[in-house]
């Protein structure tokens, strides 16, 4: 049995297995939370050994008892309360909307998405933040750009915080705008320097 407390964080492949299984589905076929559960069960894997987690051990992670967690496998009509689907989702580290959405595969999809610009943004401060500590001008914007990396590294880590994501995407985003700004002036009042200091 797992002795990690839960699943990794959702990986491009994680989520493309995912999109592969519920593109399997029959189209017109509501997936109940229940369906849902087993997809899980079937699909995110302790990654040291491959195993599937255990009900028993979903039922300790998440605080539920095996006795609740089986009503929701074996009564497909019953719905979850929203507590209940909120412990599973982040034992699986899955936003909620992935048992709650008439369209998984837009949730999974969204997700995909988010992950690129999560690596794209970390990938644009990294190279801005080398920029950044040689222009005093621009240091404050640069540390702000730093933390909002981290915290979308952090965010991006587990995808049940889907909703946080996006905002903290698009603040960074816009500082890393407005630092790729500052860098094009610095330059160019550098060049326009240098130019007047050979003239």
């Amino acid at each position: 049995m797992p002795d990690t407390p839960g699943c990794p964080p959702l990986s491009r492949a994680d989520l493309q297995q995912l999109l592969d299984a519920v593109g399997s589905l029959p189209a017109n076929q509501p997936l109940s939370p229940a369906a849902r559960l087993k997809l899980l069960i079937e699909l995110r894997r302790d990654p040291r050994g491959g195993e599937k987690y255990s009900q028993a051990y979903i039922a300790a992670q998440t605080g539920l008892t095996d006795s609740a967690l089986s009503k929701i496998l074996r009564f497909p009509d019953r719905r979850p309360q929203a507590h209940t689907l909120h412990r599973i989702a982040e034992f699986f580290q899955v936003p909620l909307d992935f048992f709650t959405s008439t369209d998984i595969g837009e949730v999974l999809r969204r997700e995909m998405q988010n992950l690129s610009r999560a690596d794209k943004l970390l990938q644009d401060a990294d190279d801005l933040g080398l920029v950044a500590t040689n222009l005093r001008s621009i240091t404050d914007l640069g540390a702000r750009a730093s933390q909002a990396a981290q915290e979308v590294d952090a965010l991006a880590q587990n995808p049940a915080n889907a909703p946080h994501l996006e905002p903290t995407l698009s603040a960074l985003e816009a500082m890393i705008g407005l630092l790729q700004v500052a860098t094009r002036e610095h330059e160019a009042r550098r060049r326009q320097g240098h130019d007047g200091s050979s003239a």
